[in-house]
């Protein structure tokens, strides 16, 4: 009976023993991970803004690193400026991590499309496809142009310029016409008069006869359209009526 009872508890000892054993295994196994796990994670600074460069140095000290995921165009930052992090700056992560963003690759530069010779109209859509503003136009004459096409633009064709830049359009008003005062036309004949006139680069545009102007003489010009001192180019009607022969 009593060796029964030596041996009952022996067991109990035994097994005080062995549960003790594992609890502890088990308590020092969970503080260690916990102590350990708080070791190995760091805060993500942060990267936004910053040179990649920089920010990969930056990273680099916290054991972690840059991955760059992709570049876009931005208008706001220079050529390899970070855009974005992820994980976000503040986060807490493991040694090792590694830390995705997006890098700048600067304002996109365009170039100015060649529109010579197109009417503006058509200008304009060439323009606005291209992610450009045309400007107001600037009309000027030019003797090779014809009139309403574009002769150049400003910046000239094929200048790198920004998204939404201005374009300014230079457009023909044609060849420049040089204007005369009309001289009084009566009293001369009227081949001597289309002579004169085409010295001048002008023509007669309408000859009417008048009967009854015999005193005048045949072919003499007794009335003209516009009235002699009138201001005329080479695209001004000009008409006469003469006796008749």
């Amino acid at each position: 009976m009593k060796k029964k009872s030596f041996f009952r508890g022996a067991l109990i000892v035994t097994g005080a023993a062995l549960l003790s054993f594992v609890v502890g295994i088990f308590l020092f196994d969970f503080v260690m991970k916990m102590v350990v796990g708080q070791g190995d994670e760091v805060v993500v600074p942060a990267v936004v803004g910053l040179d990649e460069s920089k920010a990969d140095r930056l990273l680099g000290e916290e054991g972690l690193y840059l991955v760059e995921e992709s570049s876009i165009f931005d208008a706001e930052q220079d050529s390899g400026r970070v855009l974005t992090q992820r994980p976000e700056e503040g986060e807490r992560v493991k040694r090792g991590r590694r830390i995705h963003v997006v890098v700048s690759r600067g304002p996109e530069r365009l170039l100015v499309p060649e529109v010579s010779g197109l009417r503006v109209r058509q200008a304009r859509i060439a323009l606005t496809s291209a992610r450009l503003r045309a400007e107001p136009i600037l009309r000027v004459p030019h003797d090779r142009v014809e009139k309403d096409l574009v002769i150049a633009t400003s910046p000239v064709a094929g200048t790198p310029v920004l998204a939404g830049d201005p374009v300014r359009l230079l457009v023909s008003l044609g060849p420049e016409r040089t204007s005369f005062l009309l001289p009084d036309l009566t009293g001369k004949r009227e081949s001597e008069v289309r002579r004169h006139l085409n010295l001048f680069g002008l023509s007669l545009s309408r000859v009417t006869f008048r009967a009854g102007e015999g005193d005048a003489g045949p072919s003499v010009v007794v009335a003209q359209t516009p009235p002699a001192g009138s201001k005329v180019d080479s695209r001004t009607s000009i008409e006469v009526e003469v006796s008749a022969p």
